[in-house]
């Protein structure tokens, strides 16, 4: 595997390369998904201007965030806890706050 990963390292911003391994079913190319998404952020870094790629990392890890607060809700909600919350911008702004 390591070998696999130091080829694609070094390859896998060749967009035929690339083409090939991302246009064709997961299992054809015998990469994990970790490794084909690899691939993918190499391709991106090398075709999109850098503050996309910068915005994509961003968006990713707002989405992640999301996800662990709905995964907490969730929980709280199941465990019959206070499901009273107060945004921590909303409590900013309101009056007489600083």
């Amino acid at each position: 595997m390591k070998d696999r990963m130091v080829f694609l390292e070094r390859n896998c911003a060749d967009p035929m390369l690339a083409n090939a391994v991302l246009s064709a079913p997961a299992f054809l190319s015998g990469l994990t998904e970790g490794e084909l998404a690899f691939v993918r952020s190499k391709l991106e870094q090398r075709v999109l201007p850098p503050e996309v790629v910068e915005a994509k990392v961003e968006v990713a890890k707002a989405l992640r965030e999301v996800e662990v607060g709905w995964e907490r809700a969730k929980a709280r909600i199941a465990s019959g806890g206070d499901t009273t919350f107060i945004s921590p911008i909303h409590h900013r702004l309101r009056p007489g706050r600083a």
